[in-house]
């Protein structure tokens, strides 16, 4: 049911962004392409997104240890928000996995 329900949603949004891409189309055919305004705004938009995740993303600066400390982390808080059938299925297919590799 939780799958259907999200297969509609996912077509709906689809249908949304074709709608909105033929929208844009039509008001760059008329407007005559890209203004030079709009080429600066979307550039400097593009840079700040940049800085913002340069900001995010650990650098190579970074301590290897505090590296695996932050990726204990979020494996942690993912097992603790992941339902345990899923969790058990995940352990499954790695263990078929293995056993199934050639030695």
């Amino acid at each position: 049911m939780l799958k259907e329900e999200m297969l509609k949603e996912i077509k709906e949004l689809k249908a949304q962004l074709d709608q909105l891409k033929a929208q844009s189309e039509k008001k760059n055919q008329e407007s005559g392409g890209n203004r030079p305004d709009q080429d600066d705004e979307h550039h400097t938009e593009a840079q700040e997104n940049t800085r913002a995740s340069s900001e995010t993303c650990p650098g190579p600066d970074m301590d290897i240890g505090q590296k695996i400390q932050e990726l204990i982390k979020t494996v942690d808080e993912e097992l603790k928000e992941a339902s345990p059938i899923t969790v058990l299925v995940v352990f499954a297919v790695g263990v078929l996995m293995g056993r199934l590799l050639p030695k």
